[in-house]
């Protein structure tokens, strides 16, 4: 059978193992086409690699699985107002099978995001949000909706070869990477699915912590 188990990375005892089956593995042959299950595997390994080799490292990165990726291509759309968009941010951190994405985690204190990409193309892709507290603010301060960072604008570049070393970015940078097989513009659907996504996360947790900083003013 096709769904016979062949391998399970990293192994059983560690929390949500990757499990690998005959029809995935198939899909790497000359021809096939990726699915959620083998872009997560590679994440994972990536990730399993840089907890191993930089533990720093590791912790200044988040990394999003394709499960967010299709729920958030398919909740976010082009024509929404900022009210519909609002809404559907709370569909996607609503608790339940999609359960809080970022619950416990304040993606904003991080260095770098890795986001799977399903986009239009129908390819599988990686952007990288890089400083996404810095980006956030200066989107917040913008008084437009145009999508770039200060005189930065988000990177469109093809992937890196196998095995080529990638440089962190300069120091001031914060931005949107694109990395996949063709080059998007910034005002991508995909692209900008996702920066409405942070926007909108970013809303949120700064209105938690003003109520939180409230809260602790008030205490006697």
């Amino acid at each position: 059978s096709q769904l016979e188990l062949v391998a399970v990375y990293p192994n059983l005892s560690e929390e949500d193992p990757i499990l690998l089956t005959k029809d995935d593995l198939a899909r790497l042959e000359e021809g096939g086409h990726l699915n959620c299950t083998l872009i997560n595997y590679r994440l994972r390994f990536f990730q399993e690699g840089l907890k191993s080799l930089d533990p720093e490292m590791f912790e200044r990165c988040h990394f999003f699985d394709s499960v967010f990726s299709m729920m958030l291509m398919q909740t976010m759309r082009a024509d929404m107002s900022a009210k519909e968009r609002e809404a559907a941010y709370q569909e996607i951190i609503a608790p339940g099978p999609a359960k809080r994405w970022t619950k416990h985690v304040d993606l904003f204190s991080k260095d770098y995001i890795f986001v799977p990409l399903h986009l239009e193309d129908q390819q599988w892709s990686l952007a990288v949000v890089c400083r996404p507290g810095l980006w956030a603010q200066q989107q917040t301060n913008m008084t437009t909706s145009r999508f770039s960072n200060g005189g930065r604008n988000a990177v469109s570049a093809p992937a890196a070869a196998a095995g080529a070393e990638v440089s962190e970015p300069a120091a001031d940078f914060s931005g949107i990477l694109y990395l996949g097989p063709l080059r998007l513009p910034p005002s991508s659907p995909g692209i900008m699915k996702l920066k409405w996504y942070l926007e909108e996360e970013y809303k949120y947790k700064m209105s938690h912590r003003t109520a939180a900083a409230s809260s602790s003013a008030e205490a006697p």
